[in-house]
């Protein structure tokens, strides 16, 4: 089994996926690789394989190479549940090559990792997302994240910490964690570490 939809190639751009339903995949339910606009709306992602890797809902993650871009794409809406992975993510390179992805109004539930989990990612916007229920943070930028906006989402009954930055080779940066709810999380904090980054 592979992903349930893979979007790559160069010439990516305008890609929009509308209601569909993503389940029982090896990899992940929806898997962005390479690409320019690329919208996906009110998608249903859910049960991955037990054996799947990464097991995402989503993932935006170019392929090895940093030459590989993802700019200027989204989720509008849409549920990832019940994945043995994390709910969303976005995985960047060192070479800052995901950048300007828009998340809103996204339920992330019930997934064996993070619920939202943004690593390298350059200026990631989610707003309005619910994020409940899953087995590692609820939302957590890590490494170089940076110029990220997190806001008005709602962190509820995560096993790890409700909302966080997470240093690895480099600490995330310039993010802004605002308007956000914590509620009845494993650590029910909301924790920066830049130096730059601020909560609201």
């Amino acid at each position: 089994l592979g992903d349930g939809i893979n979007i790559t190639g160069a010439a990516t751009s305008g890609v929009t996926l509308t209601n569909v339903n993503c389940s029982t995949f090896g990899k992940s339910g929806i898997t962005v690789e390479y690409g320019t606009g690329v919208c996906i709306v009110n998608p249903t992602c859910s049960n991955s394989a037990v054996t799947a890797t990464p097991g995402d809902g989503i993932t935006f993650a170019p392929t090895v190479t940093t030459a590989n871009t993802i700019t200027l794409s989204g989720v509008m809406g849409g549920m990832c549940r019940s994945n043995h992975g994390r709910g969303l993510s976005v995985v960047g390179n060192a070479g800052n090559n995901v950048v300007n992805i828009t998340l809103q109004g996204c339920i992330l539930s019930g997934n064996a990792g993070h619920g939202l989990h943004v690593y390298n990612g350059q200026q990631v916007l989610a707003s309005g997302c619910v994020v409940k229920s899953n087995g590692g943070d609820g939302i957590r930028l890590e490494n170089g994240t940076a110029n990220c906006r997190i806001s008005t989402s709602t962190a509820d009954s995560n096993t790890g910490y409700a909302v966080r930055e997470v240093a690895g080779a480099s600490t995330p940066n310039y993010n802004g964690l605002i308007y956000n709810q914590a509620l009845s999380n494993g650590t029910n904090t909301i924790t920066k570490l830049g130096a730059n980054s601020f909560i609201l």
